[in-house]
C-alpha cells in the first residue's frame, strides 16, 4: 500500500467537530469504516490520521461535543483488528507525546479527558482479548515506550502524573471481569520499571502515591471489613 494514501482530514475533520450529533455520529462511522477496511495501514498513516485527529478535538469547543468526540475517538480501537487496535493506540500516545507542550491551560482539561478515555478503552479492550498473556505484554509495551517512558525529557511529565493518577480507577470501571492476580501483578509492569530506573523523585512519588499506596490502602481497606464481619459473628 502507498505511503501516499490519502487519509481522512480536512471536511471529515470539521465533521467530527460539528454541533450536531448526527453529523458527528457519521464522521465517526466513517472513521471506522475506514480503519476497518484499510486492514495494512502503515505506522506513518496512523500518525497522519492522528495528526489531523489532535486538531480536530483541538476545535471542538463545547463539553457536550468533547466528551462525546472523545468518547468515540477512543471506542473506535473496539471495532477494530487486534494489530491496527493496537498501532491505533500507539499513534495515538506517540502524537499526544509530540504535542503535549503545545496545549494551553484552557484546553488541558479536555485533553485529560481524552487521555481517561484512552485508558478506559484499552482496559476494554484487553478484556474482549481475554486478558491474553501476549496481548496484554504488546498493550504494556506501548505505555512504557510511551506515556510512561522513563527519563525521556521528550515525555512530559504531565502524561506520567496523570496515568499514574487515572490508571486504577479506569482499570476499576472498564472492567466488567476481573482478571487473574497474575495479570494485575502483569498490569503493573509500567510502573515498576519507573520506579526501579526513573532519575525524578516527583515521578517516583507521585507513582509511589497513586499506584502502590492505593493499592495498599485498598487491601487494608478489605482487611478490615472482613475483621469488622467476623468480629460481628459472635453475636449470633
Amino acid at each position: 500500500m502507498s505511503e501516499t494514501m490519502v487519509v481522512p482530514g480536512g471536511a471529515f475533520g470539521k465533521q467530527l467537530a460539528n454541533s450536531d450529533k448526527k453529523v458527528r455520529d457519521r464522521a465517526v462511522r466513517g472513521l471506522q469504516k475506514w480503519l476497518i477496511s484499510n486492514e495494512e495501514l502503515t505506522d506513518l498513516q496512523l500518525l497522519k490520521l492522528w495528526k489531523g485527529l489532535f486538531y480536530c478535538f483541538w476545535m471542538s469547543d463545547k463539553p457536550m461535543i468533547q466528551e462525546h468526540l472523545a468518547d468515540k475517538l477512543a471506542a473506535v480501537v473496539m471495532k477494530l483488528p487486534e494489530g491496527n487496535g493496537l498501532r491505533y493506540m500507539k499513534a495515538f500516545w506517540t502524537i499526544m507525546i509530540k504535542e503535549w507542550h503545545g496545549i494551553d491551560r484552557l484546553r488541558l482539561d479536555k485533553f485529560y479527558m481524552l487521555l481517561r478515555k484512552f485508558h478506559f478503552y484499552g482496559f476494554r479492550y484487553l478484556q474482549t482479548k481475554e486478558w491474553e498473556q501476549s496481548v496484554v505484554e504488546q498493550y504494556l509495551n506501548l505505555l512504557i515506550k510511551g506515556p510512561l517512558r522513563p527519563n525521556d525529557l521528550k515525555v512530559p511529565d504531565g502524561l506520567r502524573y496523570h496515568t499514574s493518577e487515572v490508571y486504577l480507577d479506569e482499570l476499576r470501571k472498564a472492567v466488567s471481569s476481573e482478571p487473574s492476580k497474575e495479570t494485575k501483578v502483569q498490569l503493573l509492569q509500567p510502573f515498576f520499571v519507573n520506579l526501579a530506573s526513573s532519575a525524578s523523585d516527583t515521578v517516583f512519588s507521585r507513582i509511589q502515591d497513586n499506584i502502590f499506596k492505593s493499592i495498599l490502602k485498598q487491601a487494608l481497606s478489605g482487611a478490615c471489613v472482613g475483621l469488622r464481619n467476623v468480629q460481628g459473628l459472635g453475636k449470633y
